[in-house]
């Protein structure tokens, strides 16, 4: 068995997180095939998924939140360790990380 690492870019609008995953594709990260198409503001794509996107949406508004005005990182990170369940019980998270094990 291969060790391999789920890696989820998560944040804000205009926070850097399509450069970051810029980045790390570069380096070999594979974002998978669904990602936003490059655009007139993002010419050089996105590299992020719509699935893993929504997520992130959910995750921020789940923590009373917006992605405008996302609150403090450890905030969220408070809630996800109160409720991992809920954020874990996802199944295309679940058939991720189910490909990401085997």
């Amino acid at each position: 068995m291969s060790n391999t690492s789920v890696i989820f870019v998560l944040g804000c609008y205009r926070s850097g997180t399509s450069l970051v995953s810029s980045i790390l594709a570069k380096l070999g990260v594979d974002f998978g095939q669904q990602l936003y198409p490059s655009s007139s503001h993002n010419p050089n794509g996105y590299f992020e998924s719509e699935q893993i996107n929504h997520f992130n949406t959910q995750l921020i508004e789940k923590a009373g939140f917006t992605l405008a005005k996302p609150g403090h990182p450890q905030e969220i990170s408070r809630i996800i360790q109160e409720k991992p369940i809920e954020f874990l019980n996802r199944e295309w998270i679940n058939e991720l990380c189910i490909k990401c094990v085997i």
